[in-house]
C-alpha cells in the first residue's frame, strides 16, 4: 500500500460562514441555553423546495448524485438524504459555493476506505497538515437531520499505526443533530469560519483492533469566532474540544466528555513568525468521564472563563 510522506500545504475553507442547526422556523439565538452567543447568530432564509439524493446503493459511490442535488437546490431548497439509506462517498467533494440551503441527514452517509486516493485527493489545510474529506462552505448553510456520518476509520487507525505519517482525512465541519462515527483523525476541523452553532452532536469512534484512534478530537477550532458548542456527547480517545490559535469569542456548553483530554488551549506559537491569540472563551457545565484532564493549555491565553 502507498503512503504519501509528503504534504501539500493548500489553506481553504471547511466549515460555512453563517452555518446553524436550527431550521428556519426557530431562532438560533434562541436555541443557545442557558448562555447565549457572544454575538447574535444571523437569521436564516426560507427553504422553498427539496430535491432528495440519489442512493446507487451497494457501495457504489453517489458523490455525483450529491453534488446534483445540491446543484439544483442550491439558493433557497432543502436536500434529503433519505432515511433507511446509504450514501457512499468516493471522491472529494468542494461544498464551498453553497448559500441559503439546508442539508436533511436522515440516512447514513459513509466515506470508502480507499486510503491511497484520499491521501493523494483529500482537501489540504496548511495547519498541522490537516486534511479533509470535504470542504463545506458558504452562507446560511443548516445541516441537521439525527442521521450518520461514517468516516469508516478503523483502516486509517490500523494504517496509522504502520506509518505515523499518512494524512488522514477529518470528517468534515458539520452542525447537527446529527451522529459521526469512526473519523480517521478529527471529527471536526472548524476554520476560517464564524457564526456558526453545532447542537446535539453523537461522536463515537473507537478502534476495534490492537491499534489505537489517536488524534480523533472532538472539535478543533482555528482562527474563527462566534462559535457556539452545546449540548452533544462526545466518546472519543483525544480532546473533547480544543481551542487552537485564533479562537474567538467560543462558547461551549452542557457536553458529556467520555474517555478523552478534556478541553485544552494548545498549538499556540508552533509556526514562526505567526501571532496567536485564544480570547473570550466560556467553557459551562461539562461532565469528563474517563478523562486525563479537565482542562489543558501549551501557552497563554486571555478571558477564558471554566464554569461548572
Amino acid at each position: 500500500m502507498k503512503v504519501i510522506t509528503t504534504f501539500t500545504q493548500a489553506l481553504g475553507l471547511l466549515c460555512s460562514l453563517s452555518l446553524a442547526v436550527q431550521t428556519n422556523s426557530h431562532s438560533r439565538d434562541a436555541a443557545c441555553k442557558p448562555h447565549h452567543p457572544f454575538r447574535p447568530l444571523p437569521a436564516t432564509q426560507p427553504r422553498a423546495r427539496t430535491c432528495h439524493v440519489a442512493s446507487h446503493g451497494h457501495g457504489r459511490d453517489d458523490s455525483a448524485s450529491i453534488l446534483s442535488a445540491l446543484k439544483k437546490c442550491n439558493h433557497g431548497g432543502k436536500v434529503v438524504f433519505d432515511a433507511g439509506k446509504t450514501y457512499t462517498i468516493g471522491k472529494a467533494l468542494d461544498l464551498t459555493f453553497l448559500k441559503h440551503v439546508d442539508l436533511e441527514i436522515k440516512g447514513t452517509v459513509k466515506f470508502t476506505d480507499d486510503t491511497d486516493y484520499w491521501q493523494e485527493n483529500s482537501f489540504k489545510h496548511g495547519f498541522q497538515n490537516a486534511t479533509t474529506f470535504f470542504n463545506l462552505g458558504g452562507e446560511d448553510v443548516n445541516v441537521y437531520g439525527d442521521g450518520t456520518l461514517d468516516g469508516n476509520g478503523q483502516v486509517w487507525y490500523d494504517l496509522y499505526a504502520e506509518d505515523a505519517l499518512i494524512l488522514r482525512p477529518i470528517l468534515f465541519g458539520v452542525i447537527g443533530p446529527l451522529k459521526l462515527r469512526y473519523s480517521p483523525q478529527w471529527y471536526h476541523l472548524v476554520a476560517n469560519s464564524s457564526n456558526i452553532l453545532f447542537e446535539g452532536i453523537d461522536i463515537t469512534g473507537y478502534s476495534k483492533s490492537k491499534d489505537e484512534a489517536k488524534n480523533t478530537d472532538g472539535w478543533d477550532l482555528y482562527r474563527s469566532s462566534n462559535v457556539v458548542i452545546q449540548n452533544s456527547v462526545i466518546n472519543n480517545g483525544d480532546d473533547c474540544v480544543s481551542f487552537k490559535p485564533n479562537s474567538t469569542e467560543i462558547l461551549v456548553q452542557n457536553l458529556l466528555c467520555n474517555g478523552s483530554y478534556g478541553t485544552s488551549v494548545g498549538s499556540l506559537g508552533q509556526y514562526e513568525t505567526e501571532v496567536d491569540i485564544v480570547e473570550n472563551v466560556l467553557v459551562y457545565n461539562i461532565s469528563m468521564f474517563n478523562a486525563s484532564a479537565s482542562t489543558t493549555a501549551t501557552a497563554c491565553f486571555a478571558r477564558l472563563t471554566m464554569d461548572s
